[in-house]
């Protein structure tokens, strides 16, 4: 579980990056939790949106989920998107996915989808870990890094996070910064990273902390 949130830079895509200037931010903090797997550090299941309320500027996803005829449930927050409110609401069905690895390298990764197109609606990672393709959470967006200030040597350096989407639109993040993938007119993608450093851990190339969640556009 990660904590806290602050306001983050507005969009800086088209900007000059300044790699002095890029720090880490914990815009992209989230908060997951569940009670109807014990000890395990993945799970995938079909459950339904249960309530979906917005306090002190963030967002509180719960489900619920019937197990053996008792009753599961399961909480996501993280910030409210200034570009509009979630694009889901109680009584969705939808396919929840998490994996979590605290030890030999950090890493939590939610994954939240449409269960009837598979469609994405959330992403929130937390971490890095060498072997595990993070980059698929995304899709069908296309994930990746420039390392546009360089190489590592005896510290970690910012990376740019790069997302393009399959109908054309593109945006370039660094740490700290925000912005927002047009979908359509009523709909878009919006996206905050907190940290994008690259040489931050052993156990992983980039350390990323980012929060993507379709929204609907000025509510």
């Amino acid at each position: 579980m990660t904590e806290g949130a602050t306001d983050p830079e507005e969009p800086t895509g088209g900007e000059e990056v300044s790699c002095e200037q890029a720090e880490p931010t914990d815009a992209a903090a989230f908060e997951y939790s569940f009670d109807w797997v014990a000890d395990s550090e993945k799970v995938d299941v079909l459950c339904e949106v249960d309530a979906v309320t917005v306090d002190a500027g963030q967002v509180t996803t719960a489900f619920a989920r019937d197990i053996d005829g008792a009753p599961g449930a399961a909480s996501l927050r993280f910030a409210v998107a200034p570009e509009g409110p979630v694009d889901w609401e109680a009584g969705l069905a939808v396919r929840l996915q998490s994996f979590e690895v605290l030890e030999f390298g950090e890493l939590r990764l939610v994954q939240l989808r449409a269960a009837g197109d598979d469609g994405l609606l959330a992403v929130a990672v937390w971490g890095g870990l060498e072997g595990l393709d993070v980059h698929e959470a995304f899709a069908p967006l296309t994930y990746g890094d420039t390392p546009v200030c360089g190489a590592p040597t005896t510290a970690a350096v910012p990376v740019q996070l790069d997302f393009e989407a399959p109908w054309g639109e593109t945006l370039h993040l660094m740490q700290g910064q925000r912005g927002a993938l047009p979908i359509d007119e009523e709909h878009a993608l919006a996206i905050d990273v907190g940290r994008a450093e690259d040489g931050a851990t052993a156990h992983a190339r980039v350390w990323q902390d980012v929060v993507l969640r379709r929204v609907r556009l000025g509510g």
